[in-house]
């Protein structure tokens, strides 16, 4: 998603989330993501958002402030190379942390809230995640506003039917330890005004082959949307001996001898220019090219 930036104790300006969430009777246009690891919900920035929650997660502020979700409300700093980030869409808005600390030690983590207009939440967390410095961790959620106390829960465990639209876990580097590192945390807004929780392993992202298709393996490509960062360099495709390339840079390969001018115009063609030897290429190869003023051949 776009980097909303990094810093300490910050909170970032107000991003629309891209659909109204419900909690605890009440739609939510808006966020104001903190440093800090979690982010407020507002209308146009009402109610307005409290502070940067600098330092400990506290659960009395988070149940009298405004509304808030807290993957993982701590004293953080978030330094590139991480940052804050915010993804947001129609159906499902996610922001991450990415590499993050704990103030006062270098162990990065990675944790991330997923919100849905269903009013659902999930947020995930790497398996770096652990509290290890002073100060108490906080990850749930809450409508905030004076909202009742639901007492501290066991998110790791579960639970069915609850009717409060709070719900929360207090973590420390001593007796409370975070066991949730690794792990997916479901807030399912069940419609009686609370959630339903349940825990998951996170599941890995993979790829499989389907079927055989054209282009083969034999291809590579990048795509750019805003800017190349291909710049002042070059690209050598070597062919591996297994039907694909091995890709490297280039630093003393670009041709100076130009050869004669194919006179191109927006959107043209030079068809059957003679290569003077065999290109092999994908299982056969070609003594001819096409050139386009688009910047691309045809074999």
């Amino acid at each position: 998603g776009t980097l909303l930036g990094t810093g300490d104790d910050s909170v970032f300006a107000i991003q629309p989330i891209g659909f109204a969430f419900p909690i605890g009777g009440t739609t939510y246009t808006d966020v104001h993501v903190s440093t800090n690891g979690f982010f407020y919900l507002s209308n146009a920035g009402t109610p307005a958002p409290g502070t940067n929650g600098c330092c400990s997660g506290n659960s009395a502020t988070m149940l009298s402030g405004s509304p808030r979700i807290a993957p993982w409300w701590h004293d953080l700093v978030v330094n590139a190379p991480g940052g804050v980030y915010l993804n947001s869409s129609a159906t499902r808005t996610v922001i991450t942390w990415d590499q993050a600390i704990e103030f006062g030690n270098a162990t990065a983590v990675t944790f991330q809230a997923q919100i849905f207009p269903d009013g659902d939440v999930v947020m995930f967390f790497n398996n770096s995640v652990l509290v290890r410095t002073t100060g108490t961790c906080l990850t749930g959620l809450s409508a905030g506003g004076g909202a009742t106390d639901p007492g501290v829960a066991d998110l790791s465990a579960g639970s069915v039917g609850g009717t409060l639209p709070s719900a929360y876990e207090l973590f420390n580097n001593g007796a409370l330890p975070f066991d949730l590192a690794n792990l997916a945390v479901t807030f399912d807004a069940n419609g009686l005004g609370g959630y339903d929780i349940s825990v998951a392993p996170c599941i890995f992202a993979t790829s499989a082959a389907y079927g055989v298709g054209c282009p083969g393996p034999w291809a590579g490509y990048e795509e750019f949307t805003s800017g190349i960062d291909l710049n002042g360099g070059a690209i050598h495709f070597f062919p591996n001996g297994a039907g694909g390339y091995q890709i490297t840079q280039c630093n003393a390969c670009f041709y100076n001898n130009f050869g004669t001018d194919l006179a191109l115009t927006d959107d043209s063609l030079a068809v059957g220019l003679n290569l003077g030897f065999s290109f092999p290429y994908a299982g056969t190869s070609t003594t001819a090219i096409d050139a386009c003023s688009n910047g691309f051949v045809w074999l």
